[in-house]
Order: C-alpha cells, then sequence, then structure tokens
C-alpha cells in the first residue's frame, strides 16, 4: 500500500468516526429537546390552570377589598408573563434561528 493508499485509508476512517459522532450528536439533542418540549407542556398545564384559578378568585373577590384585589392582579400579571416567557421559549424550541 502506498502512501496515497494511506492517506485514503486514513481519511476515510475519519469520515467514518465524524459521521458516527454527527449521529449521535444529533441523537441526543433530539432527545434532550423533547424532553424539553415535554416539560414546556407540562408547565403551560400549570400555568393554565393558576390563571383560571386567579382569575376565578379575581371574579369572586368581594369589592370592598382593595388589597386582596391588587394582589389577585399582580398574580395575574406574573401569570400572563410566565405564559408569554414559556410561548416564547416553546417557539425558540420549534425554531431556533
Amino acid at each position: 500500500m502506498d502512501e496515497r493508499d494511506k492517506t485514503i485509508q486514513s481519511l476515510k476512517e475519519r469520515d467514518k468516526k465524524l459521521r458516527e459522532s454527527i449521529e449521535q450528536l444529533t441523537y441526543r439533542h433530539e432527545k434532550k429537546l423533547s424532553h424539553a418540549k415535554s416539560g414546556l407542556h407540562d408547565i403551560r398545564v400549570k400555568l393554565t390552570a393558576l390563571k383560571w384559578t386567579v382569575q376565578l378568585l379575581s371574579d369572586n373577590l368581594d369589592a370592598d377589598n382593595a388589597e386582596h384585589k391588587n394582589q389577585l392582579a399582580a398574580a395575574k400579571h406574573a401569570t400572563a408573563d410566565l405564559v408569554r416567557m414559556v410561548e416564547d421559549l416553546g417557539r425558540t424550541l420549534e425554531d431556533p434561528a
């Protein structure tokens, strides 16, 4: 086997190793992405329940209790902010570009 054949063989082996590495990285990435999407779905479900609970409490609150109204309004805004953050993160996971 001459030097040229050795170089070609070495390049083929390196190519094979690189392709295997890419395949492993792709698998790991997709596994992590799937886990993140599943977690985001669970968070969305819980945030939706929290959002509706705060809304129900707010709707049924005595109109004279300003402190409770302010606390519920703050909870409503915080929940809405969290929902937006989760949605933004979900969009980023769908299309990271």
